[in-house]
């Protein structure tokens, strides 16, 4: 479970859409634009928020850099 209290109200939305696309799909492969047009906020807010779900253990990021695709986000 993403714990509330460390993020601000613009990182939950963008957390809310990760979330639900893991729930949907069992991760998240949304680019950071994607996921920020879809919460309504901007790219540096899905980053930090993501940042900060990986740093509490929340989150589980898989980073694919070398084969263009975007990375792959997973629950803890």
């Amino acid at each position: 479970m993403v714990e509330i209290m460390a993020y601000t109200k613009a990182e939950k939305r963008a957390l809310d859409v990760v979330v639900d696309e893991i729930d949907r799909l069992s991760c998240c492969r949304l680019s950071h634009l994607q996921v920020a047009r879809r919460a309504g906020v901007g790219r540096s807010t899905v980053r930090s928020a993501i940042a900060k779900a990986v740093s509490l253990g929340a989150l589980q990021v898989q980073r694919r850099q070398n084969d263009g695709l975007t990375n792959v986000m997973r629950r803890v």
